[in-house]
This record gives structure tokens, sequence and C-alpha cells, in this order.
């Protein structure tokens, strides 16, 4: 019975020693290689353009790309851990803007980052309008009056205007609606001539106008004396 109890522990012994020779070449437990990225997946920029810092988590190499030309990274290659600069101008452009950095390194996942940056709060002023309708008044030989409407968000003037007409208005600001008199036409010609008006910040406008020359045959015939004398 002795001699059995003492062939069991011997041949455990031998079967330990075995295990332990296998796990002191390592062929049980091989060692593989992996490639590690890894980054925040958001950033934020301020509007006016100072520089952020991101780290970047590796192993190895890695590389960025930028989505955008406003944004630069640097430096934009490493190799391992560190953490790198993320540069950007003022937003000036009136609305946030964004970009996407995309780190590549080896067989690891591609990690991309989100950047965004606000824009500086800019009073943008407002664009001045000046429209005048009709640009074209027809009068007739007799004259008479006529209106142009004028739709604008600035001070106005009329700068030029013949000596043949008179206006209701010669500035203002915004909307309004102004008369045009015209005279009846003295001379048998077709006369012409021009309204402008001028605004701030804006394009001057030409008002175009047309009369129609006098009609000869519209003459009044001189009284005669005799008409009004009375029967004998």
């Amino acid at each position: 019975m002795k001699k059995m109890i003492k062939y069991a522990a011997a041949l455990v012994l031998l079967i330990a020693s075995a295990c332990e020779s296998n796990d002191s070449t390592g062929q049980d437990k091989p060692y593989i290689s992996k490639d590690y990225l890894q980054v925040a997946h958001q950033l934020q920029l301020s509007a006016e353009g100072k520089a952020a810092e991101l780290r970047v988590e590796a192993n190895g190499a890695w590389h960025v790309d930028i989505s955008e030309n406003w944004l630069a990274a640097s430096p934009s290659d490493g190799s391992m851990s560190q953490t790198i600069s993320i540069l950007a101008g003022q937003n000036a452009t009136g609305v946030e803007r964004t970009a996407i950095l995309k780190f590549t390194a080896g067989s690891a996942p591609v990690r991309t980052v989100t950047v965004a940056q606000p824009s500086l709060n800019i009073d943008v002023p407002e664009e001045k309008l000046l429209s005048v309708s009709p640009t074209t008044l027809e009068f007739e030989a007799s004259g008479g009056e006529m209106y142009l409407s004028i739709r604008s968000n600035t001070n106005w003037v009329v700068s030029s205007s013949p000596d043949w007409c008179s206006l209701s208005a010669y500035s203002g600001t915004g909307n309004a609606d102004i008369g045009v008199s015209v005279n009846a036409n003295p001379i048998e010609e077709q006369r012409t001539g021009h309204i402008i008006i001028a605004g701030e910040g804006v394009n001057p406008i030409t008002v175009d106008l047309v009369q129609k020359e006098k009609d000869p045959t519209s003459t009044q015939k001189e009284p005669d004396p005799n008409d009004n004398q009375t029967p004998s």
C-alpha cells in the first residue's frame, strides 16, 4: 500500500514539472500585437480662435486629416500618446462652423473628432434699399399730376428735376408717395426730362419724364369785336 502511495506522488510531481516546462517556453501563451488609438469625440473652440488641446492615446504612429481649411492641427503626425494643439482663427462669419478631424493609426479603428467654433457677436448692418415706381411718367400736353411710389429703409432726396415740373416732396425717410405736377407744354415739341432720386448707401434712381407737344390746332382764336355788336 505504501509503495502505491509513493508511486502516485511521484507521478503527480512529474506532471507538474512538465507543465512548468511548457509555461517557461511561452508556447501556450503567445503574445499578439495590436494597434491602439483613442481620442475625444468632440472639441469646442472659442469664437476668438484660441488654440485648444486634444489628447491622443496611441501605441504607435498616427496621422490626422482635417476636413476644413480654416482649422489646423499641430502636429498632424505623431508617434505614441501625446497632446496636440488644434488651431483656428477668429470666426467672423456670423454663424457657427464645424470641421471633422480624422485620426488613423495602423490597423486601429478610425477615430473622428467633431470640432465646433461659434461666431463672434457681430452686428451685421441692415442692407440699404431704395426703389421707385414707375420709372417713366408720360404727361399730356395740357399737363397734370402723377405720382411716384418710393419704397426705402433709408434717407432719400430728389437731387435733380426739370424746372418745368414740381414735386410734393423733395426728401424723406422710408416709404413715401410723392406727386409730380407738370404745367401745359407751351411749345409745339415734345419735351423730356429726368428726376433723380438718391439715397444713403444705395445707387440713385432715374425717373424719365415725357410730355407731349402742344397741339397747334388748340390755339384759341382771337375774339372778333364785331361779335359783341348788337343788331340794329
